[in-house]
């Protein structure tokens, strides 16, 4: 367009305009048939197999094969929607069925990609139940890096429903199994706040075989939203002096924010970056407490909790090989821990997994009256790790992801005895 500013007595002035019009996103897949729009990916020596079927779009194979050298983070197949390379602002949701049956591929990760410009720089929402976690991360540079983690994985047998509505630098991901309705109309799972990257396309992420159904994107919702980024849900903080932020996505810059722990109000909020919110919230002695973070303007316009979080408590990492990782257990019903008790009423189980002895841990620290601290229990083993592996290859990585971590159960040895060794050590 052409646009021309004139007054009397004054030259007139004409520039040309350039104007962007873009109507409401909004795309669906049912998978009842095959479009062509989704394009697999291997990231893994493994080739995997994606096709449409049943009104599925489905994963068939292991893709497990040859992870990253110290096996930090996983990697798996994932499918780009080849006709949205740059999105830029949007929510994206979809219904996931895990299929994996042999024991040893079970609960591997499932998950969604977004803002993904290429195989080295992507967003990552990723669910793990061989290891028990749920983690938002992004690969940037070929470089992978944790934004936010929990100690819960999926329960089999449920649909896993995901989500994220992104919006400039702030990051909203979403999380249920077997609910109704949309899984953005939940309160957020986990949120963070990261300027790098502005645009990309979705992908739906696997590392063994599952089922994609029900994909919709479409444009950001009109009112404003409010996640809580630090605690991350259910997790804990080894202080008493809890320290919080939450991200505010498509706000107008008229709200406000606040934080309150067990119904009572925090510190006072900074505002350190435009949608980024921090404070502290003493808890004053270790225990289990809620912490909200609401968002006003002036009333309450919404708000994002964490009901169980873990004040002055302790963050383990367990740390080794199969035996730490739970290879061969089958028994599922005893990793899954038992209720956090939050001001008298269970609440929600702070471990999810199929496998592994951590939840067996927590629950045995919490039930321990000599030991009174909130405690979680982080799953690291890596089957078939020796010694050197672990504090060489393994442990960089390890804290990256647990900055915050203070205390480690250490079992290791076990592959360093089959290795040609000698009384004296020599060659160990």
């Amino acid at each position: 367009a052409t646009l021309t500013a004139t007054a009397a007595g004054y030259v007139s002035d004409t520039i040309n305009v350039s104007l962007s019009v873009m109507g409401d996103l909004l795309i669906t897949d049912d998978f009842s048939s095959d479009s062509g729009n989704w394009l697999g990916v291997n990231s893994t020596r493994n080739t995997a197999n994606w096709q449409v079927s049943g009104g599925l779009f489905r994963q068939t194979v292991d893709s497990t094969g040859g992870a990253t050298a110290n096996a930090a983070y996983a990697e798996g197949t994932y499918a780009y929607l080849t006709t949205q390379p740059s999105l830029q602002d949007f929510e994206f949701a979809v219904d996931i069925y895990p299929q994996a049956a042999g024991l040893n591929q079970r609960g591997e990760d499932v998950g969604i990609i977004f803002r993904h410009v290429d195989g080295n720089n992507f967003y990552r929402f990723a669910v793990n139940s061989k290891y028990g976690y749920t983690r938002l991360e992004r690969r940037i540079g070929g470089s992978f890096s944790t934004m936010a983690v929990t100690a819960q994985g999926y329960r089999f047998g449920q649909v896993l429903r995901l989500g994220v509505r992104i919006s400039g630098n702030v990051i909203l991901v979403y999380k249920d199994q077997g609910g109704a309705g949309s899984v953005l109309d939940n309160e957020p799972y986990l949120a963070a706040y990261d300027s790098a990257l502005s645009q990309g396309s979705v992908a739906l992420y696997t590392q063994s075989s599952a089922d994609f159904d029900n994909v919709i994107i479409r444009s950001v919702s009109g009112a404003p939203h409010i996640g809580l980024a630090a605690p991350a849900e259910t997790t804990v903080s080894t202080s008493t002096n809890v320290a919080v932020s939450a991200v505010v996505l498509d706000g107008n810059g008229s709200e406000s924010v606040s934080f309150e722990i067990d119904g009572s109000t925090c510190s006072a909020v900074t505002n350190p970056q435009p949608g980024l919110f921090e404070s502290t919230c003493d808890a004053v002695f270790a225990r289990e407490a809620a912490i909200a973070a609401i968002l006003s303007d002036p009333g309450e316009i919404d708000r994002d909790s964490s009901i169980a979080t873990g004040a002055g408590g302790d963050i383990l990492l367990a740390l080794g090989n199969s035996v730490t990782n739970g290879t061969g257990d089958a028994y599922i019903p005893d990793n899954t821990s038992i209720p956090i008790v939050v001001n008298g009423l269970d609440t929600v189980s702070r471990q999810i997994a199929y496998r592994g002895y951590q939840a067996g841990l927590h629950d045995a620290l919490t039930s321990d009256a000599t030991y009174t601290q909130p405690n979680i229990v982080f799953n690291e083993g890596v089957p078939g790790d020796r010694s050197d592996e672990l504090t060489f290859d393994r442990l960089p990585s390890i804290l990256e992801r647990h900055p915050d971590a203070n205390r480690a159960l250490v079992m290791i040895g076990t592959n360093d005895a089959y290795q040609a060794a000698t009384a004296s050590g020599l060659n160990c």
